[in-house]
């Protein structure tokens, strides 16, 4: 039986008239398949009961890259040098991150997952790299 691992999306917006998108690259829903698993796509959900019904049918999650994590997340103000952010995606993902670590499922965080994955557990997170500390890092 191969396992289905969830893995979460982001939303855009292409058009104003229009209701968001749901994003994911292709290469995560590829990863999964090459290892063997069933790739499942959650989709942006307000519904708690929803979104539990989703997990609890999971094997694995993995928690996609995407924008900044909102510093409300982790008790701070926003900085000016902080990139877009999507608060809807924060609470969901933050809910599933802490919903597997509770629960034992193995889960995995890339690049934005890493940063969800470290919030859900009470940790905070630089927000403006080059204006926080002295680093040649740069990552946008």
């Amino acid at each position: 039986m191969k396992p289905y691992i969830g893995i979460t999306c982001g939303t855009f917006r292409d058009r104003d008239w229009c209701p968001p998108a749901l994003l994911l690259r292709k290469t995560y829903t590829d990863a999964i398949v090459t290892a063997g698993g069933v790739p499942f796509i959650i989709p942006v959900v307000d519904d708690e009961e929803v979104l539990r019904a989703l997990y609890d049918r999971l094997d694995g999650l993995l928690i996609s890259g995407g924008g900044d994590v909102d510093p409300l997340s982790y008790g701070e103000p926003a900085l000016p040098g902080l990139g877009p952010t999507d608060p809807q995606r924060d609470s969901i993902e933050l809910l599933l991150a802490r919903w597997a670590t509770e629960d034992g499922k193995p889960v995995l965080g890339i690049c934005r997952g890493i940063q969800v994955l470290n919030v859900a557990l009470g940790g905070s997170l630089y927000q403006d790299i080059p204006s926080q500390i002295k680093t040649n890092l740069v990552h946008d």
